[in-house]
């Protein structure tokens, strides 16, 4: 009996913890981290299988021989990777198989860089062997062994990389099993520690090295380490040299095909006392990566191989710009002025428009062949030219005694009692002419009491305010000043702006009991635009100049970055002057419709198309729109502008569009 129990007990021992290992051994830890740390399923979309097989210690009778086969990837969309492994680990009498999913999750934390968290839960069995024999075939001992144990067991780890460089940390074996196959003899799984990191230095554009180490830590044993150097060539062979704390020296060599096929080879001398008898160890090793190429930021470099897959840059430095010391040489649209200099360093210009596709002297963010004053900075809602009249009282700003508080054009624009005691009334009318009063006023505007028409019907109950004959509600210039109605912000003449008056269309009934609110002769029950009047009975007024040029502007400078729902910095000017528009005519709506271009799966660029038109609806709502005033949509890839398979017609097909509605 006890030379039973003495003998499983060494089958255990021999198997499982020389070295203090009972985890199995694998010497290309570098390009085989999935079978020691579950956080790299996340890493890539690509999906990676792996077999490996280890003969450590030939030479030796019935030396240990370890098998396992990988599969993982990241699932699309979702932060999620998945996979699994199986193994079979087979030392002198004693045999443990088993099987383990993984789940990591994976987050991306900018283009370059990568942190995952991962977990892998598995079943295994420990048993002896077919060929194991014993002196008494009839010991509890011989007989538990040959049925086995099976235990459920648990590892957990994570993983981070930054371009270049990788750490991971892991912990196999928590659950730290105890294995009973006699009466009062026990075994344990003991808890291990992996620690691994490395950094892939390239050389020159067609060579890099890959220092890395891994360090491997058991309860209540020696710490164990390995030490290696991989050199890669034209990124197809490899290289590599390691060693073992106390135990081999090894040398490694492995090819990946462009096919995604990768195969490697590896040999351990053995530098223990074991060296007397043992010849030596092999690893072999074959895989295979399957995945859509993807390259978003159309530099030529695989986003999988690509270091700055946002940022184009070229092959010999691994797709990052060359120099980040030369940042002012970045040409972000080709357009051949850089970014520094650019007004628009996202969409192509020429030179003379400083980059940007329109020009704009005077960089009010108005082009130049709409704006009214080009070479003046002015305001969209002036047609670029600034505004002359801040109070509204019809005296431009630089003859208003008082330019920012209302007055009677008859104190020459101040409030009663407050004229200014210097006041020079000859100097104002500037030699008897006229009294000078904004373009916006110029015409027959004198006060809330006034009589535009002098037809002795004040204007707040003259059904004919400025005497053309037509009436008010079928006028289309109410108050006879020359600005149409609905471009006139005083439109019934009286010298309150539209949006503080009172009685706004001059009907002497005050807006909150008028039942047609702008007197365009739509009840306000039926007019989608009930304090802005319409022509022809429609209820709406023809879109005011100001709103499409908002509209336009936006919509000529709302891109995204490749594979990106982020709204670019230099598009909050442009959505910032629509949302201003809406805050201050809330009849306006606005459809949305987001876009994609075609580098991704369909369903992929619904959700990119869905996510991008949603930023900005939450930005627009964030500026003080009313969400019911936006109506969004999306269609992917479906309704390109542009044709071509380069990053031209991309950049213009990720957009946003969009268009004012009335309902």
């Amino acid at each position: 009996m006890k030379k039973n129990l003495i003998f499983i007990a060494f089958c255990f021992l021999l198997s499982q913890n020389i070295n203090a290992q009972q985890y199995p051994l694998f010497t290309n830890y570098i390009t085989n981290r999935i079978g020691f740390n579950p956080a790299i399923a996340g890493q890539s979309e690509c999906i990676n299988a792996m077999a490996t097989h280890r003969q450590q210690w030939t030479g030796i009778n019935e030396n240990p021989k370890t098998s396992i086969i990988s599969a993982y990837g990241k699932i699309k969309k979702i932060p999620l990777g998945v996979g699994g492994y199986m193994f079979s680990d087979n030392a002198g009498a004693l045999k443990r198989t088993g099987v383990s999913g993984i789940l990591s999750y994976a987050m991306h934390l900018d283009s370059s860089t990568f942190l995952g968290i991962g977990v892998a839960s598995g079943y295994y069995s420990l048993q002896l062997g077919e060929n194991s024999r014993v002196a008494d075939p009839t010991d509890p001992a011989y007989i538990n062994g040959k049925a086995g144990k099976n235990f459920p067991d648990f590892n957990a780890g994570v993983f981070f990389q930054r371009k270049s460089l990788w750490v991971g940390f892991s912990t196999p074996q928590i659950f730290e099993k105890k294995i009973n196959f006699a009466p009062n003899s026990t075994n344990e799984l003991k808890r291990h520690y992996f620690l691994m990191a490395g950094y892939d230095m390239p050389i020159n554009k067609n060579m890099s090295i890959e220092p890395s180490g891994m360090l491997r830590y058991v309860e209540n044993a020696e710490l164990s380490y390995d030490i290696s150097l991989k050199a890669t060539l034209n990124k197809a062979f490899w290289l590599a040299g390691s060693w073992r704390k106390g135990d081999a020296i090894a040398a490694m060599l492995g090819v990946k095909a462009k096919s995604g096929i990768n195969v490697y080879y590896a040999y351990d001398y053995t530098t223990s006392g074991l060296n007397a008898k043992s010849r030596g160890s092999h690893e072999f090793g074959i895989g295979m990566t399957l995945c859509k190429k993807k390259d978003r930021d159309g530099d030529g470099v695989m986003d999988d191989d690509d270091k700055c897959p946002d940022v184009p840059g070229p092959k010999e430095n691994k797709g990052c710009p060359e120099d980040k010391d030369k940042k002012d040489e970045l040409d972000t649209d080709k357009d051949g002025v850089p970014d520094k200099d650019d007004q628009c360093p996202n969409v192509p210009g020429p030179k003379e428009n400083k980059g940007c596709p329109f020009a704009d002297r005077d960089n009010d963010g108005i082009r130049d062949d709409i704006d009214k004053c080009p070479d003046i900075a002015g305001t969209l809602e002036n047609l670029g030219c600034p505004l002359r009249d801040r109070d509204r009282d019809g005296i431009i700003d630089e003859k208003d005694p008082c330019p920012d508080e209302y007055g009677e054009l008859s104190n020459y624009g101040c409030p009663p009692g407050k004229l200014p005691a210097d006041f020079d009334a000859r100097k104002f009318l500037e030699g008897g002419g006229d009294i000078p009063t904004s373009a916006e006023a110029r015409g027959k505007r004198f006060g809330p009491n006034s009589d535009i028409d002098g037809d002795g019907i004040p204007n707040d109950k003259d059904p004919d305010i400025d005497g053309d004959g037509i009436p008010n509600d079928q006028d289309p210039d109410m108050d006879g000043d020359g600005i149409p109605n609905d471009d006139d912000s005083d439109m019934d003449g009286d010298g309150i702006p539209n949006d503080l008056d009172p009685d706004m269309d001059g009907d002497g009934v005050p807006n909150d009991r008028d039942l047609d609110t702008d007197g365009d002769g739509v009840p306000n029950s039926k007019d989608p635009c009930p304090r802005t009047r319409g022509k022809n009975g429609k209820g709406c007024p023809e879109l005011a100049r100001e709103a499409v040029n908002a509209i336009d502007f936006a919509v000529r400078n709302i891109y995204y970055d490749s594979d990106k729902a982020e709204i670019q910095p230099s598009s909050y000017d442009y959505l910032n002057r629509v949302a201003a528009w809406m805050v201050q005519h809330p009849e306006y709506q606005i459809d949305m419709q987001g876009h994609a271009d075609s580098r991704n799966s369909s369903d992929y660029n619904m959700v990119l198309s869905k996510n991008r038109v949603n930023a900005v609806k939450s930005y627009m709502i964030q500026q003080g729109v009313p969400a019911t005033s936006i109506k969004v949509e999306w269609f992917g890839e479906t309704r390109p502008v542009a044709s071509g398979n380069n990053e031209a017609a991309w950049k213009k097909n990720r957009r946003t569009e969009m268009q004012w509605r009335f309902e």
